[in-house]
């Protein structure tokens, strides 16, 4: 299993993350997900980290644009708009349900200063990108190097004989360029990938590393104490 040693000894601050709508609310919240990243960001918040989390649309945005489509949108920024609106939607009701827990959060713009033990987040911005994409620049802007994809998937799949996805074989490294040479198709609304490629060009020009990794709490504090866990490092 892959892990990185270095967070044993230099643990990050700021933990940012892409979290895909589909593990938050495939249809209606994830209760038993939004439990335990409750407790996750309670424990994180406790211990001065600071938290950036971008929140996708998952299938309720894609069954928004499908819909959209079926009655007629054909104009793709229109179809975008109508998937960020899904993501702030998700990012807005995940900030009311952290606020019922008396933790501090804030919705973040570009340009906010981020402070020690508030969770921030946001969805969407602009058609032509995705929430991964948006986290990308988000850890940018925050000067991390580090950033967290938590989605329904355990990490990126290899392929067995017959050419079908095995989650039987994750696999712990890739490089950015195996990473886009695996998914070659450009940006359409709605796109489902495990990481998508502009998000994953900009982090490559940006000599960022992105782990993918599942919904599973405990597999990510191992990750974040440089202990060995189940997921992809995808790295320059």
């Amino acid at each position: 299993m892959p892990q990185l040693k270095e967070l044993a000894q230099h643990p990050m601050d700021t933990i940012t993350a892409s979290i895909g709508g589909a593990v938050f609310r495939p249809d209606r919240i994830n209760v038993g997900f939004t439990r335990d990243l409750l407790g996750f960001l309670h424990e994180q918040t406790q211990n001065d980290k600071t938290i950036l989390a971008v929140i996708g649309g998952g299938g309720v945005a894609r069954n928004a644009i499908e819909d959209a489509r079926a009655l007629g949108v054909t104009h793709q920024p229109s179809l975008d708009r109508i998937g960020i609106l899904v993501t702030k939607e998700n990012a807005l009701l995940l900030a009311k349900i952290i606020e019922a827990h008396s933790m501090q959060f804030h919705l973040y713009d570009f340009g906010d200063i981020l402070h020690k033990g508030v969770i921030y987040l946001r969805g969407g911005t602009e058609p032509g990108q995705t929430t991964d994409r948006v986290a990308v620049e988000a850890a940018i802007e925050t000067k991390q190097c580090i950033l967290l994809n938590i989605s329904s998937i355990k990490g990126l799949y290899n392929r067995d004989e017959a050419g079908k996805l095995d989650p039987n074989q994750i696999i712990e490294h890739i490089s950015w360029d195996e990473y886009l040479a695996m998914f070659p198709d450009d940006h359409t609304p709605g796109i489902n990938i495990p990481f998508d490629r502009e998000a994953a060009k900009l982090a490559q020009t940006n000599n960022m590393m992105v782990v993918l990794m599942g919904p599973d709490f405990d597999n990510i504090n191992r990750f974040l104490d440089g202990k060995e866990f189940i997921g992809t490092i995808v790295h320059p």
